[in-house]
């Protein structure tokens, strides 16, 4: 192989090895996402629901987006907390930390990435996860869908 080649072949082995996987996002079409709003100690507010933005630091995040239908990228070094017990939230946990959702109004999607501990409730079901991490679904009212090496047997 050719050393252009093969820079380019382990370029893109690393972009494919870094992306998310492919999960629906089950926010309603053209609703308004407001930025979410976090203050220094991680607590982030959107009870309203509808935001879109992303938690990191050293604090814990804890997320309210209640009123459901936002998405949510947790980047926090100590643990990633989703309220959005409406639904309809896309969720990204941050590696290695504990991270939970609560999606009891059913209809989310999350991704459990690699190290991390999540615990996902789905107790109004449909909803779709993709575990890197170690899992723990509940889906005790309706069907979801988990792939990944994280998932529940």
């Amino acid at each position: 192989m050719r050393p252009l080649a093969a820079a380019l072949v382990i370029t893109l082995l690393g972009v494919a090895c870094s992306s998310a996987p492919p999960l629906p996002d089950p926010r309603p079409t053209n609703n308004a996402q407001t930025p979410l709003n976090c203050d220094s100690s991680g607590s982030c507010n959107c009870s309203a629901g509808q935001c879109r933005g992303e938690c990191d630091g050293t604090n814990a995040c804890n997320i309210d987006c209640s009123g459901g239908a936002c998405r949510v990228d947790c980047g926090s070094e100590k643990s990633c907390n989703l309220n959005c017990s409406s639904g309809k939230c896309f969720y990204y946990c941050a590696e290695k930390v504990p991270c939970n959702l609560d999606c009891s109004g059913g209809g989310c999607s999350a991704w459990c990435k690699p190290s991390a501990t999540c615990q996902f409730n789905c107790s109004g079901g449909g909803c779709n996860f993709y575990c890197d991490g170690t899992c723990t679904i509940d889906c005790s009212s309706g069907s979801c869908v988990c792939n990944g090496p994280g998932c529940p047997k």
